[in-house]
């Protein structure tokens, strides 16, 4: 017999929903808050968000200057930076497609997402990948640090397009690491997956280091949902320069992948991870509170002002409990391409350590006979790129091929493991 279980919807995407309308809210409603910080000349920098806003806006102009149409696919590869988010904005700006390529992608790969996609046109990071773009014919070809185009007729066309946009317009088409085909995701898609964790994470005041690529889909909804919020966001991907990002930026929040938080246990944090594993149950001894302290010395290397750590892999028992020991909340979830990110969530009202949480807020999770698990909900994807058949079941199911099982709710997923 089938296991369901699910949370009730917060919201659902409205036909003009997309995900340019909290962009274009921030900048009106808060022109001069900061947005992005960039690290420049030994220093974080940032941009406000009426900054931001033009730049993306302008960079649109160039595009639909270039001839870029409403629906055409543009690639996307370079490092993560405020620059990758700015050229992902500008292509739904324009009303185009964004199509992202890791950038360590090789060859081979980014050949076959460009003819795939039927990409015309890419934005790049380096000299490398403008020649991977070059060598596959690409015809328009852009670094993502180019200046817009600052046309009153070509940005007047560049707000017509934004307000065509509908919550069942094609956002983006994103490739899973190893897979052939892309996933097919909606502006409703983006904008439902940023609700499912509102008011959980992010505010004004909070401040977001992302430590994940942005091809990554959780990555890049864990991104729009901060600008949702409008929330200061700094990026660095680069493992050898995490210490010194955390030291200078000071985070509230961390998106980081479990390899590297796995570099922050000490693993002879004994008492924090007593006090984590406490937590769990619900009772904390006086004794153990006090052995902690108040103020855990193993914050010190977040930069010390970090609340939440956003993760979507599975964290190790020992690893979790620690991080929750020194005073952190842990949101590690189970999540998918096709699914837009995180279905299911630790979140602070209810987490139990070595599952992947339970299901969001418009999110139902069935788990059928022989364990496989299915999803349904407003962020699962409209199908794959160029294919013939459907990828939801008669009943609007997406089957995962992924294996698991359902214990009051929590999702536990394959090999991960149960304290």
């Amino acid at each position: 017999m089938a296991i369901e279980y699910g949370t009730p919807a917060r919201y659902l995407p409205a036909p003009r929903d997309n995900a340019t309308t909290d962009l274009i809210r921030n900048a009106v409603r808060a022109p001069d808050a900061p947005a992005f910080a960039r690290w420049l000349g030994g220093t974080w920098r940032t941009d406000t968000w009426a900054e931001f806003a033009e730049q993306a806006t302008t960079l649109a102009a160039g595009l639909v200057t270039a001839g870029i149409a409403p629906g055409d696919r543009v690639a996307l590869m370079a490092g993560t930076s405020i620059e990758w988010v700015r050229a992902d904005y500008a292509i739904w700006l324009a009303g185009a497609v964004s199509v992202p390529i890791a950038a360590t992608a090789q060859a081979a790969e980014t050949a076959w997402i460009l003819r795939d996609s039927g990409a015309v046109a890419a934005f790049t990071g380096d000299d490398r990948h403008y020649a991977l773009m070059a060598g596959a014919g690409v015809r328009h070809i852009w670094s993502t640090s180019a200046g817009g185009l600052d046309e009153p007729a070509a940005v007047e066309e560049v707000e017509r397009r934004r307000n065509a946009l509908t919550s069942g317009t094609l956002a983006t088409i994103v490739y899973p690491p190893g897979g052939t085909r892309g996933a097919r995701l909606s502006h409703g898609n983006l904008t439902a997956a940023v609700h499912t964790t509102e008011g959980e994470v992010f505010d004004w005041h909070a401040e977001l280091l992302v430590t994940v690529p942005l091809t990554n889909i959780l990555a890049r909804v864990t991104q729009l949902a901060a600008v949702h919020s409008g929330t200061l966001t700094a990026h660095a991907t680069d493992p050898a320069h995490l210490g010194d990002a955390l030291l200078s930026f000071r985070p509230t929040v961390l998106l980081a992948e479990p390899a590297a938080l796995d570099r922050f246990d000490p693993g002879t944090a004994h008492t924090a991870v007593a006090y984590g594993r406490a937590l769990d149950t619900g009772r904390v001894p006086l004794a153990l509170r006090v052995r902690r302290g108040r103020h855990p010395r193993q914050l010190a290397p977040f930069g010390g002002r970090v609340t939440h750590v956003v993760t979507g892999g599975p964290l190790s028992p020992h690893l979790a409990w620690f991080l929750r020991g020194i005073g952190l909340t842990v949101l590690d979830s189970y999540a998918r391409t096709e699914t837009t990110g995180a279905v299911t969530c630790n979140l602070p009202a209810g987490t139990r350590t070595g599952t992947a949480g339970r299901p969001l807020p418009g999110c139902r999770v069935r788990i059928t006979r022989d364990g496989e698990i299915l999803v349904r909900g407003a962020t699962v994807f409209q199908g794959n790129w160029g294919a013939s058949t459907p990828a939801l079941d008669e009943d609007g199911w997406f089957h995962t091929g992924n294996r698991g099982h359902l214990d009051d709710g929590y999702l536990t997923v394959g090999s991960w493991p149960v304290p």
